[in-house]
């Protein structure tokens, strides 16, 4: 049983009145309830209700809200058999889809040690071949083909403007 008051209810009028039909169902019990107009012990907690019953109707938020739980709920706050097999099928779909997430989640974690070594032997590779890169822009290789008695002027990066210079001689054997 839900603890939510069906203020359109309590002033007896539908749920798709108007702001104005409210005010005049309101006014209508008012004179009815009203402590002043009724001497029953009843009518002031009955007035105090209407008054909680126009001001939640009014309130666009607090009407929105009232009408999202009536809709939920069946008459008088009961849940209706269409919303109690909607809410079971939903628990139903949930408990399966954490059933099969289980053996998922303990396969991942021995297969996580197994991404986290590929990982770090591919960083090291990945370093290695870094390393050899800038090696080889260092060292740059050209293939030429001299005579002998030629020369080859290499520029040094070490000392700008000195050349480094190559004799080619004849190799004896």
């Amino acid at each position: 049983m839900s603890n939510v008051i069906d203020w359109y209810e309590v002033l007896g009028i539908s749920q798709d009145a108007s702001d104005a039909e409210v005010r005049r169902a309101y006014r209508r019990m008012a004179l009815k309830y009203h402590p002043d107009k009724n001497g029953s012990a009843d009518a002031r907690e009955q007035f105090h209700l209407l008054t909680r019953a126009l001001e939640v109707l009014l309130d666009p938020a607090s009407k929105a809200q009232l009408r999202i739980h009536l809709r939920q709920t069946g008459p008088k706050g009961t849940r209706t058999s269409e919303q109690s097999e909607d809410v079971r099928r939903k628990r139903e779909d949930l408990l399966r889809k954490e059933a099969q997430a289980e053996p998922l989640a303990q396969s991942s974690f021995s297969s996580l040690s197994h991404l986290q070594m590929e990982g770090f032997r591919l960083r090291r590779r990945l370093d290695g071949l870094r390393q050899k890169l800038t090696m080889q822009e260092q060292y740059r290789t050209a293939k030429i083909k001299l005579r002998a008695g030629d020369e080859a002027r290499l520029p040094r990066k070490s000392d700008p403007g000195v050349d480094q210079v190559l004799h080619i001689g004849s190799l004896s054997t």
